[in-house]
């Protein structure tokens, strides 16, 4: 009786030894993050994560960054090295997928969405495409009080295709009369003076040839009282302008044939933003938050006075 139990116990020890040798098989593929939206020029390291399973075990999950092969639907838009660095190289939106051959299956991760929609201070434009002007939006404003604040955006026309860039982010922002008003690095303008006066510049260098462009526009303060209302000022640009049309999902913007069109809000509320036709839209400037899944849309919250440009190449 007792060889037979030692046999068993043998048995049962093969069996617990066999089935832990047997091969993991890689299940899935997850992707870190799992969307992303970019400015031209910015990277991010991927993650790839592999869920294994072997026989009756517990799935385990592994990094295979470093193993898998990446694929980039629009390469124009997105790149991704073999280390999983991912790199914005032009507007718009891509996908990619992770994938790797376990046990002869090809195992494939669900897609990454990639949306690139600003030129950002680390994008090139390269020497075949430089910026020949910055048209600063609006040519002036003015506020009530000192600590109220106003947005400037910057679009670019460059040599190259597409001629028309949104460069808010990507310009160096000053003013003249920092006592009057400060700018920051996002074209945001605060009023430092209760009454006066500034010019705001914004300043470009070509890669390449060192050329330097500015454009100027005026701040000013008024000195009044009271409570502000934020404004909202949409500006069309482009070559497409005339035919692109832009309204508010709440308000009265609404701006068809004008150049611009303006709306008072709620201070803190949400404001949505919708171009069309879609054919030839170039992208809003970098202060409006793009809807990854419809790029003609976007929203801003006026927590400010806000300026947004909707460009039509």
């Amino acid at each position: 009786m007792r060889k037979y139990v030692q046999l068993l116990v043998l048995l049962l020890i093969v069996i617990v030894i066999g089935s832990c040798g047997a091969d993991s098989t890689l299940r899935t593929i997850q992707l870190n993050p799992a969307t992303a939206t970019m400015n031209t020029g910015d990277t991010i390291k991927l993650q790839a994560l592999g869920t294994y399973k072997a026989g009756n075990h517990p799935s385990s999950t592994t990094d295979i960054t470093a193993q898998v092969t990446w694929n980039v639907a629009n390469a124009s838009v997105a790149t991704v090295d073999a280390s999983g660095l991912l790199t914005a190289v032009g507007l718009g939106t891509t996908t990619i997928n992770a994938e790797l051959k376990n046990d002869g299956n090809l195992v494939l991760s669900s897609p990454l969405t990639v949306t690139v929609s600003g030129l950002g201070s680390g994008g090139t434009v390269g020497a075949t495409n430089q910026l020949a002007s910055i048209q600063l939006i609006p040519s002036s404003q003015s506020v009530t009080t000192a600590g109220e604040t106003a947005q400037y955006i910057a679009i670019g026309t460059f040599t190259g295709s597409p001629t028309t860039k949104d460069v808010t982010n990507s310009v160096t922002w000053s003013s003249s009369d920092v006592k009057i008003a400060t700018i920051n690095s996002s074209g945001l303008a605060t009023a430092v003076a209760a009454q006066g006066s500034t010019t705001i510049v914004a300043s470009w260098t070509n890669q390449g040839t060192g050329s330097v462009i500015t454009s100027t526009s005026t701040f000013s303060s008024q000195g009044g009282t009271g409570v502000n209302i934020p404004t909202l000022t949409i500006y069309k640009v482009g070559l497409g302008a005339a035919n692109g049309k832009v309204k508010s999902d709440i308000g009265t913007i609404d701006c068809g044939t004008g150049a611009m069109c303006t709306g008072f809000f709620t201070s803190g509320q949400r404001v949505t933003l919708t171009a069309s036709p879609t054919t030839g839209f170039g992208g809003w400037s970098s202060n409006c938050v793009v809807d990854p899944a419809v790029l003609t849309r976007c929203s801003v919250v006026m927590d400010s006075n806000q300026t947004v440009g909707a460009i039509f190449n």
